[in-house]
């Protein structure tokens, strides 16, 4: 018996254009279209046998099209990117200073030895402060910001570009403005390699709803209330299966246009379903749409499947309930796909494809007896993983779509070819309406926030259906702007589950649509949609404000002993959503001796780790090179121990101290790791094959002096 792979790479950016302001505030689609929309393409083309189903976003398809345009893009960083650092005032130097080093620091900064000079002169802190920049330092950092973006296949093939990664510095305007328009090129070249692609039949191409908009609540918000009976529900109830049918029949309409065919089939924005969705996705003529494995289980009445617990339910396609039973529904297996999206980054490539392979093995042989055709579906972000992989993911995906096409027992297919092959197929009576992540939509509705976002739009929404004198123009003009404010990332980044240094941007964006939606139609624009909803919140980081000499107890009860410690907010620290961290929440703090560190968790540590918990923190040096791991580990009825591995001394040694309780502290002396006053370090830590925490990458420090801190006084 096989069992067929499919994989669905979901291609997707939020709408950057800000309609006020006539371009758009962050680069993100340019740059992931260099370095991840075009690769992804690069890794496909470059192993015969593999299959894949790649889904794009009508409104990214939009946006790449601006960029790909000659001459320089409404663009707010490639403005400045474009600027003559000679010519610049100082709101412009500090912009670049600021938002150009918009880059993983491990994988796309530190590895460009002049990058990692421009960030440690601009980040300057202790005894190292931070410099002025000069002219040339400023045209260095710009090329350097192009060329952090640029992936494997460029950096190999293209003249231009691996030239100027071999210059490394001391760049002229010529080249940087070379680079900008060699990579404007390339994103010209996306939409046409995949079309390309799907010709030869090497890969299926579907879609998305126009804006990405979380179909199920875009037809009616109470459906929040179903998929969690204890949510909070907007003042306004938003009914609009009329806009979600807009958005699907638009998105249809936008990919047919782009790739020369209607799309295959459909992935809801985050793998949103509901009866009203898959109705409207199976009247357009999708022949199948995704969703997760939470929406499975719910609708089949089963709890949540245990770690490694094979389920045969998951491993087939269903036709959906009622009317839309023309439509297959595919779901995907949570575990294994966030393994690709967040564990395997830290692993090496053959050894991350060595134990995929040997998962899905371990499926096939579960399911012996128990299916005649599985399948399991794999469905992740197509962009996101990538610069936390070494060479931008290239080794593992090449490695990956090797073993896929050559492993005995392991068919790769599109989802269309998993249908077209007779996968085993189930029957649901019932469809549980929830999204990928905890199988409800909690994250876009229920926080006052979300809530009020929601308001705003039933409001704009009301304005446009009684605004009939206006013509039509300008009527099709404010509710593309009412469509594109209905998408699903704005509620994302409202209230406490998410937070980016863009919040506020993101927020800004949201109230221009609807701020547009007024002007277009001639109508006064509400004094709320002029201010924030999104409130002030305490950073996700907090850098010390003291030293501190805490008493290791695991317990938390001597509060004031982590008074004056940094915080960092694990839940937060993420653009990304793997589903339950295990970790909320990291305090750490210096003395003059040791570094201190506080994990909390979701649940108990001690209900955590059961019989034995391992841990390892990751402390590597940016000062010194210093590569180091300090080892936790705990058993039941034992004391917690730390184990020193590199450092000064090679040699696997005890060090330190740790209590584990409530909390796990530990406190690790500095001298066994060869770091001093004013040196810097990367600090990060996971448990056995999990994702290394921060999700967005290590946290930087620098060892402080007492004299780095004020004397505060604390009064109870």
């Amino acid at each position: 018996m096989d069992l067929t792979v499919c994989i669905l790479w979901h291609m997707h950016q939020p709408l950057y254009l800000d309609e006020e302001a006539g371009e758009s505030v962050l680069p993100w689609v340019f740059l992931h279209g260099v370095k991840d929309y075009y690769e992804m393409a690069r890794h496909l083309e470059a192993v015969e046998g593999m299959r894949a189903t790649v889904n794009f976003v009508p409104s990214l398809l939009d946006q790449l099209e601006i960029y790909a345009r000659p001459g320089i893009p409404p663009d707010r960083f490639l403005r400045h990117v474009a600027m003559d650092p000679g010519q610049m005032d100082q709101a412009a130097r500090d912009f670049i200073r600021h938002f150009f080093f918009s880059a993983n620091q491990e994988r796309q900064i530190l590895p460009s030895p002049r990058y990692a000079e421009l960030f440690q002169r601009a980040h300057g802190r202790g005894s190292n402060r931070a410099t002025p920049l000069s002219p040339q330092d400023l045209l260095d950092l710009q090329v350097c910001f192009l060329l952090a973006w640029c992936g494997g296949w460029l950096r190999q093939e293209d003249p231009l570009v691996a030239r100027l990664v071999a210059k490394g510095h001391n760049f002229s305007s010529d080249e940087k403005m070379a680079l900008l328009a060699r990579m404007q090129v390339v994103v010209g070249e996306i939409v046409g390699r995949y079309r390309a692609l799907a010709a030869a039949g090497r890969v299926e191409l579907s879609f998305t709803p126009y804006y990405h908009p979380i179909l199920p609540l875009l037809c009616d918000t109470n459906v929040g209330y179903e998929s969690n009976a204890a949510i909070h529900l907007p003042q306004h109830r938003v009914r609009r299966p009329g806009d979600a049918a807009a958005q699907v029949e638009r998105g249809i309409a936008r990919h047919t246009r782009a790739f020369g065919a209607p799309p295959a089939g459909c992935w809801p924005a985050e793998g949103g379903l509901s009866q009203q969705a898959v109705d409207l996705l199976a009247n357009a003529h999708s022949r199948w749409a995704a969703g997760d494995e939470a929406v499975l289980f719910a609708s089949l009445g089963r709890s949540p499947r245990a770690d490694g617990e094979v389920v045969p339910e998951l491993y087939r396609l269903y036709a959906a309930p009622g009317a839309a039973a023309n439509l297959t529904l595919a779901f995907r297996d949570h575990d294994l796909s966030d393994r690709i999206g967040f564990t395997y980054s830290r692993w090496d490539s053959e050894a991350a494809v060595a134990d995929l392979i040997t998962h899905l093995q371990t499926v096939r042989k579960g399911l012996q007896g128990r299916a005649t055709r599985p399948v399991v579906n794999l469905i992740l972000d197509g962009e996101n993983a990538w610069e936390f992989y070494p060479e931008n993911g290239r080794p593992f995906l090449l490695a990956l779509y090797r073993a896929l096409s050559q492993t005995d027992g392991l068919v790769v297919r599109t989802l269309s070819g998993a249908i077209d092959a007779g996968c085993d197929r189930g029957r649901l009576d019932h469809l549980h309406p929830g999204s990928w992540i905890h199988g409800n939509f909690n994250i876009w509705i229920g926080h006052p926030e979300k809530n009020l976002a929601w308001d705003w739009v039933a409001r704009a929404a009301t304005v446009l259906d009684q605004a009939t004198e206006v013509d039509e123009p300008r009527r099709q003009q404010a509710y593309a702007s009412l469509l594109a404010a209905e998408g699903s990332d704005w509620f994302w980044w409202y209230g406490d589950d998410h937070y980016s240094a863009q919040d506020t941007l993101f927020d800004h964006l949201f109230r221009a649509h609807l701020r547009h939606v007024y002007r277009v139609l001639g109508r006064p624009v509400p004094d709320g949609l002029h201010l924030p909803i999104a409130r002030m919140r305490r950073a996700v980081l907090e850098m010390p404000r003291g030293l501190v000499h805490p008493h290791l107890d695991g317990k938390g009860v001597r509060y004031l002993d982590w008074l004056s410690a940094g915080r960092l907010d694990l839940a937060r620290a993420s653009a990304m959503h793997p589903g339950d961290l295990p970790f909320t929440e990291l305090r750490f703090g210096f003395d003059e001796q040791s570094l201190y560190l506080q994990l909390a968790a979701r649940a108990s540590l001690t209900e955590l780790c059961g019989d034995h918990l391992t841990l390892t923190f990751h402390l590597e040096g940016a000062s010194n090179g210093t590569q180091a791991r300090v080892v936790f580990t705990a058993s039941r009825g034992a004391a917690p121990s730390l184990t020193l591995e590199g450092g000064a001394d090679p040699t696997p040694q005890p060090i330190g101290s740790a209590a584990l309780g409530d909390l796990l502290e530990v406190a690790i002396p500095l001298a066994p790791l060869a770091l001093a006053t004013g040196q810097t370090f990367h600090l990060s830590f996971g448990l056995p094959d999990h994702p290394r925490l921060p999700l967005d990458g290590p946290v930087e420090l620098t060892i402080p002096a007492a004299t780095d801190y004020r004397v505060e006084a604390w009064m109870a």
